[in-house]
């Protein structure tokens, strides 16, 4: 599965820190197939990595259904998205 370019230094970044980030996490349902760029399975956490494409409003429209089906089928405590390029993260769900 391809990564973009950034992704799996951050998720390494992250890891020095004590996460546990599974980069390409692979969710597979009847209905659905998702790579969620990273996943820590132990504390609950989807990070998701955004590049310049996901600024577009169609993929924007895109990634909210994408992230809520992976909010119901994963129940995560906490789901990320990195912006790569301001270089922020923003918090959609958790504290």
């Amino acid at each position: 599965v391809r990564t973009d370019k950034g992704q799996l230094e951050l998720i390494d970044k992250w890891n020095k820190l004590g996460f546990n980030l599974i980069p390409n996490y692979q969710i597979k349902t009847d209905q659905d197939l998702f790579y969620v760029d990273g996943y820590d399975k132990e504390k609950g956490v989807v990070l998701e990595y955004d590049t310049k494409y996901h600024t577009k409003l169609n993929q924007q429209q895109k990634d909210l259904v994408r992230q809520q089906r992976i909010i119901n089928i994963l129940k995560p405590k906490k789901f990320w998205r990195y912006n790569s390029e301001n270089k922020t993260i923003e918090n959609i769900l958790g504290v």
